[in-house]
């Protein structure tokens, strides 16, 4: 990541530490590795709290002994760091947006613009935190996601020199230094098994981290013989717990929480071993140092290659891809390094550098909000666009409301849909369906919402899902008069397959779009079954005509593999034909699933289910483009053509009634 401050002692401060270097290369080499190889480097990821532990402790040493010098000014500590971080970045921020504006489709350089303003205002973290979310593209496919660690760092510098600056004034510096880790910490705990996404993006729960290292620097120099006798075991012990969490700690962790102690306490004592041990002598070899050199570069460029080759794939690139990429972002990296690191930090140290920096970055955040700008997108470029979540429920702008009517918002409601997203991509061939019948309709959904009542087993509840959402719609279709049908609708897989064990009451629990779970969890069909079973009953006493919309088959690829209207593919580039996954491949992935839905057919036979593979597969295939329309818009999720196509054909039984 970045090279911010000079490398020096930590008992002085005032020379080089090329071991320092040595472990930002490890860091880098761990993240790139994790970014390029995740199958391979499964805790590469790790690297970045090695970076956050190097910064507090260079930075806090830095502003501390400036102080005890009477020498620190906030207006130079701040243009040090301009100087530093910006001209890289500005860099590869504007060929990043040159490249995406030329090779990506038009919903795609939105999210891109929102990419760069959030990256040129370094508040990436709070994007990923705020904004991107259940419906926004995979994470892969998000070229300057990176950028979220250099925005939690820049957060640091705001108020870190303040902190500093107090404490030294009240004579306390390490106690408040270590009461800000403290606090940090905690939240770090709370957050990661509250709301795991909280707990990574968050800069309240990442300080701890930078405050370890900060907390190094406060070490008073003691005499050699001391320092030696423990320096050999702080390095091997360091060492340890760094390999240990390379090995143990993946995306199935609750991280940071505990597990990240393992890097932070290990990056901190290699630190602390100073330069004369043998494993830090190591660490200072010319071939890792240069890497570490060129650090902050690399950082900045491996993450958008990686991502660009595989948003031009459609796919997971290939390995030699791959490397490829990395092997360009180090050529990247090392020109970066010389032809504008260099220069600019041996430019004079004058205000007009400061303004011609900021300036530059500023012009590339109104690049990226004019790239942000919404545009007119064409039936094709539609395909993926997740803003068209809106339109799935076929009336603009009711995504988020409680009373949702899709045909006629001034009508009482005949048919209402509950679920999750599942239920919400209905709303397009529902509304074609019912239309001409006179009935209304009214689409009552939340992502990851499975249309369950909620349940309670012997030491966990289920299914009480965004704030008792599906509970209040569940009990609104039961006590409205005017509604005579309830469908029902849901992602049964990913709740069988992904969610952890606990309650699956937001998407904030785990990264499911890493999940690779192959086979069902055992604990979870049972409490679906419970929950299936419980529901119905209390349904079907409503008097009521209860449908259940048995769900569609996911597939094993992204559907944009069928398509491409790209200006720019990568080289030997196919379209996947057929745009299908095999039915056995469906069958044997819903095994459990359809287990379930036939016993509640039999203990259930007045509930109407109607099966949507059915309309999508025949004998072999279960087709994700029929006739050139596409009918999925991503793994799991139909298209609004997909949703009028599923549902036509279950018309007659839809309408039975009205």
């Amino acid at each position: 990541m970045n090279n911010l401050v000079s490398q020096q002692s930590p008992q002085g401060f005032n020379h080089y530490r090329p071991d320092i270097d040595g472990l930002r290369a490890i860091a880098v080499l761990l993240v790139v590795g994790f970014h390029a190889f995740p199958e391979w480097v499964t805790g590469g990821f790790i690297g970045v709290d090695i970076f956050f532990v190097i910064s507090g402790f260079l930075i806090t040493g830095i502003i501390n002994n400036s102080q005890g010098s009477g020498t620190f000014r906030y207006t130079g500590f701040y243009a040090r760091r301009i100087r530093r971080i910006f001209p890289a970045l500005i860099v590869v921020l504007l060929a990043i947006a040159l490249f995406g504006y030329l090779a990506l489709l038009p919903d795609e350089r939105i999210y891109l613009g929102i990419q760069i303003v959030s990256g040129a205002a370094f508040i990436t973290n709070f994007t990923l935190l705020n904004s991107m979310g259940y419906f926004a593209p995979s994470i892969d496919s998000l070229p300057l996601m990176h950028l979220w660690s250099l925005g939690i760092e820049e957060q640091f510098y705001i108020f870190w020199p303040l902190l500093l600056s107090l404490s030294f004034r009240w004579k306390k510096s390490i106690s408040l230094v270590m009461i800000v880790a403290l606090l940090s910490f905690a939240a770090n705990l709370v957050s990661v098994y509250d709301n795991s996404i909280a707990g990574f993006y968050a800069p309240w729960c990442r300080v701890w981290e930078m405050a370890a290292g900060g907390l190094l620097a406060f070490r008073k120099p003691q005499s050699a013989f001391s320092d030696k006798r423990w320096d050999n075991t702080y390095a091997i012990a360091g060492t340890i717990l760094l390999l240990i969490a390379v090995q143990l700690i993946n995306r199935d962790k609750y991280f940071p929480g505990f597990w990240a102690l393992l890097p932070v306490v290990g990056a901190v004592f290699l630190i602390r071993a100073g330069t004369e041990t043998c494993l830090n002598r190591w660490l200072a070899n010319r071939w890792l140092v240069s890497i570490g050199l060129i650090s902050y570069p690399l950082y900045l460029w491996h993450w958008p290659l990686l991502s660009f080759a595989r948003i031009l794939e459609e796919a997971t690139p290939t390995p030699i891809i791959r490397i490829i990429a990395v092997l360009l972002s180090f050529v990247l990296a090392w020109a970066t390094y010389q032809l504008v690191e260099k220069p600019v930090k041996a430019m004079p140290r004058s205000r007009s550098v400061i303004a011609v920096l900021c300036a530059l970055l500023i012009s590339e955040l109104l690049l990226g909000l004019w790239l942000a700008k919404p545009q007119a997108l064409s039936e094709a470029d539609r395909l993926g666009n997740w803003e068209f979540e809106e339109d799935w429920v076929g009336w603009h702008k009711c995504n988020k409301g409680w009373d949702c009517r899709i045909i006629d918002p001034t009508r009482p409601v005949d048919v209402m849909v509950i679920g999750d997203s599942h239920a919400g991509h209905l709303g397009t061939g529902l509304a074609d369906v019912f239309r001409e019948s006179g009935a209304n309709i009214s689409v009552k959904h939340r992502s990851m919402c499975l249309p369950f009542f909620s349940m309670q087993t012997a030491d966990k509840k289920y299914f009480e899902c965004a704030g008792e959402f599906i509970n209040r719609a569940l009990e609104d279709a039961i006590a409205s008069p005017s509604v005579k049908t309830i469908v029902l609708s849901g992602y049964a897989n990913n709740f069988i397959y992904k969610y952890p064990d606990g309650v699956p009451e937001n998407s904030n629990l785990r990264d499911l779009s890493h999940d690779e779970s192959k086979t069902p969890n055992p604990g979870h069909v049972a409490v679906f079954r419970q929950g299936l079973d419980a529901t119905l009953e209390r349904l079907s006493q409503s008097g009521k005509r209860i449908v259940f919309l048995v769900d569609n088959p996911e597939l094993d690829f992204d559907p944009r593999e069928c398509v491409s209207h790209r200006p720019i593919t990568l080289p030997g580039h196919r379209l996947r034909t057929p745009c299908a996954v095999s039915k056995t491949a469906y069958e044997s992935r819903s095994a459990e699933y359809n287990h379930i839905v036939e016993g509640a057919q039999k203990k259930f036979p007045h509930v109407v289910f109607m099966h949507a593979d059915a309309a999508l597969c025949d004998q072999e295939w279960c087709w994700a483009m029929v006739n050139n329309d596409q009918l999925y818009s991503d793994r799991s999720h139909l298209t609004p053509a997909g949703s009028r196509y599923v549902l036509t054909r279950m018309k007659e039984k839809l309408l039975a009634g009205f």
